[in-house]
């Protein structure tokens, strides 16, 4: 088997992942569905070895060593920056930019360092010397390595992310770098169901060796040390104003950073360590784990007292609450997403190894919580947000079913309804579907 016949170029889509390998010149979606060129080159197609256990054939592409045809005005090139403001293409062919031909609007906040960097490969329009444009679309950057050797993954019309460190680098990226990766799209797609099978980033750990020392610690077994310690010690927190703040000993100070509850508040105390914990916080250590008691007024707050106080301070707690106990109750860490224009953004593990992957809305018809997303440009701002900052947005639907919030035992009977929200490419063919799988095992067809 071998077909060397095609020519193709960064970014240009090899194959389906489910059908084959990708070898030399070759790379895998983030999605882990599709096999893309890295450059410019052959494409090949090799048959597996008899006793590999994986049959799929092996797609590649050797470089393409040749002199290219002379270019000509109004030629789309290939190119890569040698050095600020010149890129050469090839055939040893000088190309310079003018600022007007880098992009087609908004030409007087053009800054050539956000827009090029030296080696990056680039698709370009418009003999020794050329002068080249960019000021369409579709022409731009569609290759660009990170500070850590690795290609880039375009996240926006003006941004490259590094997969491994997380670093954003600005660029004007190409349409087709930004499509590949599926990030722009005037369409929206809503997955209903576990949002665990619709993650399309997946994890970006923070450095080489963080993923296995997350395995080597589960979230699991620090929260439960972390409730046995608690319960060891009978702690008490201060219900104040809208936190719990919790005094604890050293070691259970060790374990809240560990697990991300609270914050550490510095203080002149050297025997104590004083946290600060949100409300939903402060009554999921006291109701769910059990390891925690409220006082106020040096009245320690019985489970329904407890709960009318905190619905008093925030009138949508049930919601928020059942909300953060469904991701907290599935060993997510849940933190605020304030900084996202989110509810709240959920973590793998710790903060410290791997970025957040989720900004989380809550939502529900019945109390009001979270206004948002109920118009079409609302649901376009906050999609664009998450995909400038690598996230999906998670909506938590909640339903209390005409149970109401008299009692925090009503939460068992509230529902909840899992949504992911994703931007998606118009120019995705519509017959090369994937199949997912669903919660009750059945096969459901990913648009």
């Amino acid at each position: 088997m071998g077909n060397d016949s095609e020519l193709v170029t960064p970014g240009e889509k090899l194959g389906r992942a489910s059908e084959f390998k990708a070898g030399r010149g070759a790379y895998v979606s983030p999605d882990n569905l599709t096999v893309y060129a890295s450059l410019t080159g052959l494409r090949r197609i090799l048959s597996p070895p008899p006793d590999s256990p994986d049959q799929r054939p092996v797609v590649e592409v050797t470089g393409h060593k040749a002199h290219g045809a002379i270019p000509e005005p109004g030629s789309i090139v290939i190119a890569r920056g040698v050095i600020e403001n010149v890129v050469k293409a090839s055939g040893n062919y000088a190309f310079g930019f003018l600022l007007q031909d880098i992009r087609a609007t908004e030409i007087d906040k053009v800054d050539m360092h956000q827009s090029f960097r030296p080696g990056d490969i680039l698709s370009l329009g418009d003999a020794r010397a050329y002068f080249l444009s960019t000021a369409k679309n579709e022409l731009g950057v569609i290759s660009a390595q990170s500070a850590a050797g690795v290609p880039m993954v375009a996240i926006s019309w003006t941004e490259m992310q590094c997969p491994i460190t997380g670093q954003i680098e600005h660029r004007k990226v190409a349409k087709k770098a930004v499509v590949a990766y599926t990030f722009i799209a005037r369409v929206y797609k809503i997955h209903s169901g576990s949002f665990r099978f619709m993650n399309l980033m997946g994890p970006r750990w923070k450095g080489k060796g963080f993923k296995a020392k997350a395995l080597a610690d589960p979230m699991s077994k620090i929260v439960l040390k972390l409730q046995s310690s608690l319960n060891q010690s009978n702690c008490e927190g201060l219900l104040c104003g809208s936190s719990v703040l919790l005094s604890v000993e050293a070691e259970q100070a060790d374990l809240l950073n560990r697990s991300c509850f609270g914050v550490a508040m510095v203080t002149a105390e050297k025997d104590k360590q004083w946290f600060e914990l949100s409300l939903e916080e402060g009554f999921y250590l006291s109701y769910a784990l059990r390891c925690v008691r409220i006082v106020e007024d040096k009245c320690v707050k019985s489970e329904e007292q407890l709960w009318e106080c905190m619905k008093s301070r925030n009138a949508l707690f049930s919601y928020y609450y059942k909300a953060y106990c469904h991701l907290r109750m599935k060993n997510w860490i849940v933190m605020s997403g304030i900084t996202y224009g989110a509810d709240y953004v959920a973590y793998r593990h710790h903060p410290e190894l791997v970025h957040s992957e989720y900004a989380v809305i809550v939502s529900s018809e019945e109390g009001g919580a979270s206004n948002r997303l109920k118009v079409w440009s609302d649901v376009h701002c906050a999609t664009r947000l998450c995909g400038g900052v690598a996230k999906t947005l998670l909506v938590l639907d909640i339903s209390g079913n005409g149970h109401g919030a008299d009692s925090p035992s009503c939460l068992e009977m509230y529902t909840i309804r899992e949504r992911t929200i994703t931007r998606w490419s118009p120019e995705q063919c519509r017959e090369d579907h994937t199949m997912v799988e669903s919660e009750n095992g059945a096969k459901e067809e990913e648009i």
